[in-house]
């Protein structure tokens, strides 16, 4: 199908021509003077206030949502502290006094059998003897028994 007069072709080639002689396709609105650059510029501050006003809006409600969500969360489970608490007192009752906060047993006691005590150690190495075996005419290998 080549025929004579190809109507998208004629146009790009227009398109083609009238960009190479520098002149300059039409923006969105059509205008591209200094009247068309006011609107732009007046367009795209206005598109950035709204942009900011709608995040303020939106971090507004995430943070009513979330105080919300906290204090309904928080009201659903005060039966379960106040249990917690009760249970904590007669665990400190049964032991004969009162327990250290985040301890097991109290300074001084020995743990019951089967507790896990968690700590550190540390190992003190005997102090070092003046003369080491080597400047006494020994090895450093140990002693055979």
């Amino acid at each position: 199908m080549n025929s004579p007069y190809d109507p998208y072709r004629d146009a790009f080639r227009a398109r083609l021509d009238s960009s190479a002689r520098g002149a300059r396709p039409a923006g969105i609105f059509g205008a591209t003077g200094p009247l068309g650059k006011v609107l732009g510029v007046v367009v795209g501050i206005i598109a950035v206030a709204a942009a900011m006003a709608m995040s303020v809006i939106a971090l507004g409600a995430i943070l009513v949502v979330g105080v919300v969500g906290g204090a309904w969360f928080w009201w659903r489970t005060r039966h379960l502290r106040r249990q917690l608490r009760a249970e904590m007192a007669r665990m400190q009752a049964m032991s004969g006094g009162s327990m250290p906060s985040g301890s097991g047993s109290a300074p001084g006691q020995r743990a019951a059998a089967g507790d896990v005590i968690d700590g550190d150690f540390i190992r003190e190495a005997p102090a070092p003897s003046s003369t080491t075996p080597r400047e006494a005419g020994g090895s450093n290998l140990p002693e055979r028994r």
